[in-house]
Order: structure tokens, then sequence, then C-alpha cells
């Protein structure tokens, strides 16, 4: 097990500021003009309508010689306030999930050693992409995907929450994380695999990235979470409902 594991949910908003556009000058100038009218105000609204707006222009237009901060200055201080930006949130795309797992090393014997070798190789292989002999070395496959699951006592541990299928971004090896360090077997002056020269402690940190969309569907299929690896078969279960749809 990784020392940290940390779950982050994010999605992306966007900040749309309508008192920016025409329309959304307009839409607050004609619901003024509704609730002067209503007030019984009208004529003194228009005219401040058509103050604001000429000192709109006249900002605009300061603007371009003297700055915009001093042309905003010199507005607020002839209407007494600023334009309000009319602040919106617009909901843009949910995020993919990152992890990060880091992992500490400490061999204690040449068995090990060569286990803690073939660890990292294995993943630093999986990481890699791959040349496709039958393109002439003009295209790559990518490289391949991860399924985690975390265990306890030899069985899928429900206190944690599953992970989609994920891609691995980046992997770390650190061969003195602690400051420089070997094993020296007696009698031996070369280094061999996991024998002299064989770093004593290894830092590796892997960066996974969840290629899969959470959504409320996921988390209805468990208490206080999505359970297990049913959370993400729900694009399968779309493609066989349309599947059979188009046959009938």
């Amino acid at each position: 097990m990784p020392d940290t594991l940390s779950f982050d949910h994010a999605q992306g908003y966007d900040e749309l500021q309508l008192g920016n556009e025409i329309g959304g000058k307009a839409m607050g100038a004609g619901k003024s003009l509704i609730d002067s009218k209503n007030e019984g105000s009208m004529a003194n609204k228009i005219g401040d309508t058509a103050l604001i707006a000429a000192a709109q222009g006249i900002q605009e237009t300061a603007g371009k010689v003297v700055g915009q901060g001093t042309a905003t200055a010199g507005a607020f201080l002839a209407l007494g306030g600023v334009n309000n930006p009319m602040l919106e949130m617009i909901y843009k795309s949910p995020s993919f999930r990152s992890f990060s797992y880091e992992f500490m090393f400490y061999p204690r014997d040449e068995r090990e050693a060569l286990e803690v070798q073939n660890i990292i190789e294995r993943f630093r292989f999986h990481q890699a992409p791959e040349i496709d002999a039958g393109s002439s070395g003009l295209l790559l496959i990518p490289p391949s995907q991860f399924d985690i699951q975390f265990y306890y006592g030899g069985k899928p541990n429900p206190n944690i929450p599953a992970i989609g299928r994920c891609v691995m971004e980046s992997i770390q090896v650190n061969y003195a994380p602690n400051g420089w360090s070997a094993y020296e077997m007696p009698g031996e002056n070369d280094p061999r695999l996991g024998r002299t020269g064989m770093p004593t402690a290894i830092q590796m940190t892997l960066n996974f990235k969840e290629t899969v969309i959470i959504t409320k569907q996921s988390f209805r299929r468990g208490v206080g979470g999505y359970k297990g690896r049913e959370a993400f078969n729900v694009t399968d279960k779309l493609k066989s409902t349309w599947k059979g749809m188009t046959e009938k």
C-alpha cells in the first residue's frame, strides 16, 4: 500500500460576465426602465440610463488614451459606482481525477533487491509506448492502461473507493532518497544487479490519471460511495441498450 491515499473530486466552471456583453447591458437597462415605469419615474430613469451610457462611452474612449485603470477611476468618480459585471458560474465539464502513489523500498537481501528491480522495471515498461511494426515505425501504440484495486487480507477492501481504469502519466524513481548509500558484498569489486552497488533505499512515485468520468450514477451504486467496478459499467450498459434498440 502507498503511504498516502487521497481522493479528490473536481468540477470545471467558467465565469461568465454578462455585464460586459451588449445583451447583458441591454437586459439590465431594460429591467431598470420597466421597474421605473411601474414606479412612475420612467423619465428620470431614461435620463439616468443615458448618463450611464454616455459615461461608459467616455470611459471606453479614455481607456485607449490614458489607460483603462485611469479611465475606470474617472468613470467611478463621475457615476459614483462601477459597472455591475453580472457574474455567473457556468458549468463546463468534469475533471479527470489524478492519483499519485509513493512507495519506499528497503531491500534487505539479494532476493528482495531483485524483486524491487523487477517491480520498477515492470512499471517503466508499461508506461512506455510501443512502435507499431506494421507501420514501418511511423505509428506508436499507446502505453498500457491500469486497473487499480485495493485489498485487505487478500480480499478487495470495500472501505476504499474504487478507481476506474487509469493511464500512467509519469513515473519518478529516486535511487538516493536519503543520500547515496549502497550495499557492498564481501569479495566483490564490480557492481552486480541486486548485490554490490545496489542502493539501500529507493523511492518510486507513480502518477496516474483516470480515464472515466464519475457521475451521480456512479455514487448511487453504493452507500457512501461507488461500489466496486460496477460503477464504471454505465457506458457498456448504454451501448448494449442502443444495440438492442437498433436491432429492433
